[in-house]
C-alpha cells in the first residue's frame, strides 16, 4: 500500500435511495449543470438499459474530475441503479409530460488522484519522493482540502435530494468554503 492510499478525507460514499416519479432527463440537467457550475469534466462511459419481465431497469456511470493543481486531481463517480420502471404521464402547469414510475439509487464516490500525469513514476526514487512529498510536505494541505471536498459531496448528494424533492429547500452545505 502506498502513501497515497492512506491520506484521505472526504466520506467514501454518500447514497441516495428514492422511491417515487422520476424524471431522469431533469436529473440529467441538474448533475450536469453542477458539475459544470464546478468546472468539473463530465464522462459517461456506461449506459445499460435492460428489459426484464417486471420492468425495465437503467445501470448508468458518470465520472467527472477536475484537475486542481499539476499534482492533484478530484474525481467523482456518480452510479445511478434504477429498477421497477414504468411509464407515467404526470400534468405538470397544464402540460402532459411523460416520466417513469420506480426506483432509483444513486451512489456518490469522490477521491483524489495524485500525479495524475504519471510525472513521478519514472522510477522507484521518484515513486519514494512522491510518497515522501505527500506524506510529510502537503500533507495538512491536502488534509484541509479533504474537508472542503467533502462539503462539496455533501452539497451534490442535497443538491440531488432538492431536486427529487425529498427535504425542505435550503442546503447547510451550499457555501461552506
Amino acid at each position: 500500500m502506498s502513501v497515497t492510499d492512506s491520506i484521505w478525507g472526504p466520506d467514501k460514499e454518500l447514497i441516495v435511495k428514492y422511491v417515487g416519479i422520476l424524471d431522469m432527463d431533469g436529473l440529467y440537467r441538474t448533475l450536469y449543470n453542477w458539475f459544470d457550475a464546478r468546472k468539473l469534466e463530465w464522462h459517461e462511459p456506461v449506459f445499460k438499459d435492460k428489459h426484464p419481465v417486471q420492468g425495465d431497469a437503467q445501470e448508468i456511470k458518470i465520472f467527472a474530475y477536475r484537475n486542481d493543481t499539476e499534482f492533484m486531481r478530484v474525481r467523482y463517480g456518480i452510479f445511478i441503479h434504477t429498477w421497477d420502471l414504468q411509464p407515467v404521464t404526470v400534468v405538470k402547469e397544464d402540460k402532459k409530460i411523460m416520466m417513469e414510475k420506480g426506483r432509483l439509487k444513486l451512489t456518490i464516490q469522490v477521491d483524489f488522484e495524485y500525479d495524475y500525469e504519471n510525472k513521478w513514476e519514472s522510477s522507484q526514487f521518484h515513486v519514494t519522493l512522491r510518497d515522501f512529498y505527500i506524506k510529510y510536505i502537503t500533507y495538512r494541505k491536502i488534509q484541509s482540502y479533504a474537508d472542503k471536498i467533502e462539503y462539496e459531496a455533501h452539497n451534490l448528494q442535497e443538491t440531488i435530494k432538492q431536486w427529487l424533492d425529498m427535504q425542505g429547500r435550503g442546503n447547510q452545505f451550499a457555501d461552506m468554503y
